[in-house]
């Protein structure tokens, strides 16, 4: 299939499509939404200085930069033949990313730190989520960027990271908030503390939640020692009396 450039945002950018039917226009708007998500998220990090989007586009920048600089230089495979790029190709980056995303946001509603929202609200994100896993990479692929072998090996990619980086969170949340909260940066922006609270973490093995458990007791028995001294007196002046009645 032969391939023309096509200016779009005046000019500003160019992109690679077979026709300039609606149906070509409709995929390339699914090829630059990762793009349009990724401003999203840094325009949402900094209204809201939550510390979830900062592990998102923290691991989002570290999986393109592992992709696009050192993974497709390694296995040097060229893009479809007649498409308007030239650099390596395999895996789509473009998948990779619609993956680990998706991946990412499923687990983290259904079993994560937004298990507890409402259940139409969990149906609406999975329904996006899982039409941009189909729509993404087909868009890559109908624009002429991509064979179908770099879509799915990039898509199998993107959800073992997706798992990857949840599961990594999840395990070692603490000592990564421990050190982050140890940067200038972090504390002259305000980072919100938005995940897993200390000790309520479900897949956090780290022996500090133990400490926290037995801490909260100590707590606990701090507060109530008054009740406790109120009822240790109550019960031995019972005893009093019922000695005396006795005697």
């Amino acid at each position: 299939m032969v391939y023309q450039t096509v200016p779009l945002f005046f000019g500003i950018v160019s992109i690679c499509m077979p026709d300039t039917a609606f149906f070509s226009y409709l995929m390339v708007y699914m090829s630059f939404n990762l793009y349009y998500f990724s401003v999203v998220l840094a325009i949402l990090f900094f209204l809201l200085r939550r510390l979830s989007i900062l592990y998102i586009i923290f691991f989002t920048a570290v999986q393109i930069l592992l992709n696009e600089k050192i993974l497709k230089n390694i296995i040097r495979q060229d893009r479809p033949k007649g498409s308007c790029s030239d650099d390596y190709g395999m895996p789509s980056s473009h998948s990779l990313l619609d993956l680990f995303w998706v991946t990412w946001f499923v687990l983290e509603i259904t079993i994560g730190t937004r298990k507890n929202l409402k259940l139409k609200n969990k149906i609406l994100i999975t329904f996006v989520v899982l039409l941009n896993t189909v729509l993404v990479p087909y868009s890559r692929y109908y624009l002429g960027y991509h064979t179908g072998l770099q879509i799915i090996i990039g898509s199998i990619m993107g959800f073992f990271w997706g798992l990857l980086n949840f599961f990594f969170i999840s395990r070692y949340n603490n000592k990564m908030k421990k050190w982050l909260w140890s940067w200038r940066i972090t504390k002259a922006f305000a980072l919100i503390d938005d995940y897993y609270k200390v000790g309520e973490n479900p897949f956090s093995f780290d022996s500090n939640n133990t400490n926290n458990d037995e801490d909260e007791d100590q707590e606990n028995l701090t507060v109530n020692k008054p009740l406790l001294e109120k009822t240790n007196v109550n019960y031995n002046s019972s005893s009093s009396n019922d000695e005396a009645e006795l005697n």
